[in-house]
């Protein structure tokens, strides 16, 4: 018995491999924006007549790895992990009647010290080659951001 453990402790190998990935602006869903704006114009005592039309700009860096669950016969599974990401989201709404752009910004170099949560979601069927962030959600109101790969 404790040979046939070790035999199969021997073929399991797992390897780590990480990376550093920028998504573009137009792969980065925010999500729940307008709830979040409302949120901010009530802390600060501003009012919007019109949030129908909310420019998004996102830009991330995300650091994440790899893990390769090897056998002796083959690899049996991948497993992406986010390690951490930074994140730089300015939401604008334009100004009526030639008043100024109304601007709320979200910075964090670090969103996992500053309380995010973090998934990584692969499409379910064959591991697709090459293996990396595709587009990610980033849910204002819940402090959680899905990254898809």
């Amino acid at each position: 018995m404790k040979d046939a453990v070790n035999t199969i402790l021997q073929e399991q190998d797992s390897t780590s491999y990480e990376f550093t990935s920028a998504l573009k602006n137009t792969d980065v869903l925010v999500d729940e924006h307008h709830e979040w704006l409302q949120q901010q114009a009530m802390m600060q005592a501003v009012w919007f007549p019109d949030m129908s039309y909310v420019e998004v700009d996102a830009y991330n860096s995300i650091k994440w790895n790899c893990v390769i669950d090897a056998r002796s016969w083959g690899i049996k599974d991948l497993h992406p992990t986010i390690h951490d990401i930074s994140l730089n989201i300015t939401l604008t709404i334009p100004g009526e009647n030639g008043s100024d752009d109304a601007e709320f910004h979200i910075h964090s170099d670090s969103t996992k010290a500053d309380g995010w949560s973090y998934e990584a979601e692969m499409e379910d069927g064959e591991t697709k080659i090459p293996l990396f962030p595709k587009n990610m959600t980033v849910s204002l109101k819940s402090k959680k951001i899905t990254v898809y790969y």
